[in-house]
């Protein structure tokens, strides 16, 4: 009995050192200033049953245009398998609700000049991990 159940219990502790750790693009986060600004935003992603992250997003104290020559403030996020960012969208006037396929585990805004554009190229203002 004892053998038995010793093995068991290896075979526990097997499976527990070999799982890979929780990557999790789903929970809240708040971003913070990268410069110690009163700017904040407060998102939350959530996997729904079409396999999408549905991330939705308020913000405080945004000055809109942030620059004289940007317009826009962009929300990205890092996906978990890549370092190249996703463009998640514009926010409009400080809130917004967005989609992505793909898992990621940092959120971010930049101020940019064109809200196409596929890199950030803009000042990253805020930033919060999921």
């Amino acid at each position: 009995m004892r053998k038995i159940l010793f093995s068991i219990g290896l075979i526990f502790a097997g499976l527990a050192f070999l799982a890979s750790p929780l990557r999790a693009s789903e929970g809240t986060t708040e971003l913070k200033s990268t410069k110690g600004q009163a700017l904040r935003c407060f998102a939350t992603s959530i996997l729904m049953e079409n396999y999408e992250y549905q991330v939705s997003l308020s913000c405080r104290d945004l000055i809109y245009p942030p620059k004289p020559d940007a317009f826009s403030y962009i929300l990205w996020a890092t996906p978990t398998k890549s370092d190249k960012p996703l463009n998640l969208g514009e926010l409009g006037i400080g809130k917004g609700n967005f989609k992505t396929k793909i898992a990621f585990s940092k959120l971010f805004v930049t101020i940019e000049s064109d809200i196409r554009t596929r890199a950030p190229e803009g000042e990253t203002v805020m930033e919060g991990a999921i």
